[in-house]
């Protein structure tokens, strides 16, 4: 028959037991992360490398907007590189498509299979007469002017302030729905030096 005493005496050596096996287990879980810790590489995040939208029918004014502004919205900066072509000075030039994965408004809406880099450079309404393998809402007048807009400010825009202010105008003028242009939490421009 066990005692009282014995009991008791018996449940705290089971209790340390198990304090020392958590203590040795902690010790051990600690030098493991320590180890861990040791091996960690910094990751960057993926660069942003845009997937061209495709319309399936001729898109509206509201469609152009929100995709265009969505697509900045996920990008966060302007598809610009430095162009050191001219002599003393570089300039800023914006592109279509960067090799970096950005794409301007109207180069997130050209198909892959209809791009070609001799485009940069070139206005919207130069590329729609030499591709002739553009969709054919492309064609539209209307459209056309409204994607030159977007491109306008996509490549003059100074800041993001600037950007949305310029969405903002643009949504106006064509009464569209300006919710998306919150979604613009950050977008970064080339600056000259």
């Amino acid at each position: 028959m066990i005692t009282h005493y014995e009991r008791q005496s018996n449940d705290l050596s089971k209790s340390s037991r198990w304090r020392g096996t958590a203590q040795a287990s902690a010790a051990e879980w600690r030098h493991k992360l320590e180890q861990l810790e040791a091996e960690v590489v910094e990751v960057k995040p993926e660069a942003y490398k845009h997937t061209p939208m495709i319309f399936n029918c001729t898109p509206n004014y509201q469609d152009l907007f929100d995709c265009a502004v969505e697509h900045l919205a996920r990008q966060k900066k302007q598809a610009a590189v430095w162009d050191d072509r001219f002599k003393d000075s570089k300039v800023i030039a914006c592109r279509y498509r960067t090799e970096d994965g950005c794409a301007c408004v109207v180069g997130h809406v050209l198909p892959d299979d209809v791009y070609d880099p001799a485009m940069e450079g070139q206005i919207v309404y130069r590329i729609v007469e030499d591709y002739p393998g553009l969709p054919e809402w492309f064609r539209e007048k209307n459209l056309l002017g409204f994607l030159d807009q977007l491109q306008d400010l996509h490549d003059t825009a100074k800041s993001m302030t600037d950007l949305k202010d310029g969405l903002e105008n643009i949504a106006a003028d064509y009464r569209l729905d300006r919710g998306a242009i919150d979604g613009i939490k950050k977008f970064d421009v080339l600056k000259p030096a």
